[in-house]
């Protein structure tokens, strides 16, 4: 389910090409529960989920590409901390 969304952000179709993204049955089922679980604010509340996810994304993808790698190589924080108690290496 991926398409070329590459395209300045600036443009005014890349809301509708986002929202080709998903179909219009996926977006009315994914309206319906978010209304049925909070009505208007359950509503507000997946648009903010949708908009942090969307950022989130972003933001990831713009450090991979500014860094060149994946922050840690997909390791955990815990890995960079050298010697831990009970560790000698």
């Amino acid at each position: 389910m991926t398409q070329d969304t590459s395209r300045s952000p600036d443009d005014p179709n890349t809301g509708e090409l986002i929202a080709g993204v998903l179909s219009p049955e996926t977006l009315d089922a994914l309206v319906k529960d978010a209304h049925a679980n909070g009505g208007s604010l359950g509503v507000q509340e997946l648009l903010n989920h949708m908009t942090k996810a969307v950022l989130e994304r972003a933001l990831e993808t713009e450090m991979t590409h500014h860094l060149g790698h994946t922050a840690l190589a997909g390791l955990p924080p815990i890995s960079r901390v050298p010697n831990l108690p009970g560790q000698y290496t």
